[in-house]
């Protein structure tokens, strides 16, 4: 075991990523010293029929050598492989390898196993005479040790090789699926912005410049939780809530008493669960543009959320009016938001709209988790 960890060292060094590799030969060892057990409990309940004062330790120490050697072999395989990485043989030359095995190690592990015998069990025979007398059935249990002990550590190096490209795929998807999400999330930030630098110019407009600066001390606090929801991957639930009621009252200085809101919110512990930033104000907005923006008559605005299981439940309602203007939003909002979705949560979430005769309702689902899980 010295001789191979050593060699090991020449060709990898001591870094602690080389682990991997002293595990490797640790398990090869292990495996081979259980085979010889194996091999040595077998051949000593046979000797008993013959031999009944036969001692299984000098039946263990007959074969030893053998399995050492195999041990050997199969540990360098193991090294060898371990170099290869990114330039695995071809199948020709896995073949080529298996044979020359065969050819080269029969006649040493063979021998090796005459020898022993000649020398522990029968001293009076010559090598030849040995060779002569041994069963054939003993080289193709030879044969077959030397093919196991190649294709054991091809088969696990081309296992370990297999596990690492699948983990090179999945974190290239992950990371291809995070720079998506951080584009969609950088999308809705001007979207965000647009909307309600749109909404102070209407109360620029209206001459009426304490609305406005109010307006604009609004808008500076929610640019700032903008920048701060830049930094996380997720906030709590009560801090989405909590801008999502910033950006209204932002909006109610807009349109005044056409519009009012009415909120209906389960009593949980909203700072423990998580959500992702920017993900009920898009459709706060959509319910805006569709229910109050294009209107001139009172609108009302509902919104619930719920906790259903192990599932929450964001509901925005608005109701739908005879259109005075027929100015339609670009849906931007919506698309990147079902798209979040899509990313975080896969088909466990769901962002539905329906149109009733006289109302809209926008209904998001999406997993329970807390924070301290994410």
């Amino acid at each position: 075991m010295r001789i191979i960890t050593n060699s090991v060292r020449k060709i990898h060094g001591d870094k602690p990523g080389n682990k991997a590799i002293y595990l490797t030969l640790a398990f090869t060892l292990l495996i081979w010293l259980l085979i010889a057990s194996l091999h040595c409990l077998a051949f000593y309940k046979d000797t008993l029929r013959t031999r009944p004062d036969a001692k299984m330790s000098f039946e263990y120490i007959t074969i030893l050598p053998g399995y050492i050697l195999l041990a050997a072999i199969s540990c360098g395989f193991a090294i060898a492989f371990s170099t290869k990485n990114e330039n695995w043989p071809s199948s020709k030359d896995m073949l080529l390898s298996a044979c020359l095995t065969i050819v080269l190690g029969l006649p040493v592990l063979s021998g090796l196993a005459v020898f022993m015998d000649t020398t522990l069990n029968h001293p009076a025979y010559t090598m030849q005479a040995a060779l002569s007398k041994r069963p054939g059935f003993f080289y193709f249990t030879d044969a077959a040790l030397l093919l196991f002990s190649y294709l054991m550590q091809a088969a696990y190096a081309f296992w370990l090789k297999s596990q690492a490209e699948n983990l090179a795929y999945i974190q290239q998807n992950n990371e291809s699926l995070a720079l998506r999400l951080r584009l969609l999330q950088g999308q809705l930030k001007p979207h965000f912005l647009f909307n309600a630098l749109n909404s102070i110019s209407a109360l620029v407009r209206t001459a009426d410049r304490q609305l406005a600066s109010s307006a604009l001390e609004k808008l500076s606090e929610l640019l700032r939780y903008v920048v701060h929801s830049g930094k996380h991957e997720w906030l709590s639930v009560a801090d989405e809530i909590a801008f999502t009621k910033a950006y209204l009252d932002m909006q109610m200085l807009r349109y005044g008493e056409r519009a009012s809101i009415s909120w209906n919110m389960a009593n949980e512990a909203w700072q423990d669960l998580a959500c992702p930033p920017l993900l009920f104000q898009p459709l706060v907005e959509n319910a805006i543009h569709h229910g109050v923006e294009q209107n001139h008559e009172i609108c009302h605005l509902q919104i619930e959320l719920a906790r259903k299981n192990d599932m929450l439940e964001f509901r925005i309602s608005n109701p739908l009016f005879k259109q005075t203007c027929n100015k339609k939003g670009h849906g931007l909002g919506l698309s990147a938001s079902r798209d979040r979705l899509a990313i975080l949560y896969g088909s466990r979430a769901t962002l539905k709209t329906t149109a009733a005769t006289d109302s809209y309702t926008a209904i998001l689902e999406f997993p329970l988790l807390f924070l301290k899980q994410t």
